[in-house]
């Protein structure tokens, strides 16, 4: 076995086990169990646990963006509708068996303490969601754009947390009609502006 290969078995295992029960109610001593590897071995690759709660969460981000983005632009090949294709792709991920919650907002009620390394991750990723559905708003050329992707940003964080508390997918369907009746309204408010111009 590659020392590449003993990094992945620990870090896939402390991923599993991360998110299914929490960062913190894991100890090292499981995952070396699990992983089948020794402490040396585990110490050799992560620092420390906080070293290893990063690199799981740097992994599960870069796995959901790459399912969000492809699925996105899968469901609406036209950029017009990407905005609302994001809560069709998330609903998607929400029906999953093993969900567990949004893997950033579960890392930040863990860690209430904003100089912890996994909590300050946290937030730089939630950023970088943030940003990517304002690049959507901004793509699709919608009026307000800035002011509108921070609404569907705030509709899409509460049903994260809705379809976790609930266990069902649907909080995410509901999030997506009311961005829809944000667009609607958005969109007359800016064609009712254009004609009083005219």
């Amino acid at each position: 076995m590659t020392p590449a290969s003993r990094r992945e078995d620990v870090l896939r295992t402390a991923s599993e086990l991360f998110y299914r029960e929490g960062i913190r109610s894991v100890g090292i001593d499981r995952i070396i169990e699990r992983a089948g590897v020794s402490k040396m071995t585990l110490y050799n690759h992560f620092s420390s646990k906080d070293d290893l709660a990063v690199a799981y969460l740097r992994r599960r981000d870069e796995a959901v963006h790459r399912f969000i983005e492809a699925r996105v632009v899968e469901l609406a090949p036209d950029p017009r509708h990407r905005p609302l294709a994001v809560f069709e792709a998330f609903a998607e991920q929400l029906a999953r068996d093993n969900y567990r919650g949004c893997h950033l907002i579960n890392t930040m009620i863990e860690f209430p303490d904003e100089d912890h390394p996994a909590r300050q991750l946290a937030l730089d990723l939630n950023h970088g969601w943030r940003a990517y559905v304002a690049e959507l708003i901004r793509a699709a050329h919608l009026p307000e754009a800035e002011a509108l992707a921070e609404e569907f940003f705030l509709l899409l964080e509460g049903a994260f947390v809705t379809g976790a508390m609930e266990g069902m997918p649907d909080s995410m369907n509901r999030a997506r009609r009311a961005a829809e009746a944000l667009l609607t309204e958005a969109q007359a408010t800016d064609a009712g502006s254009a004609k009083r111009h005219a």
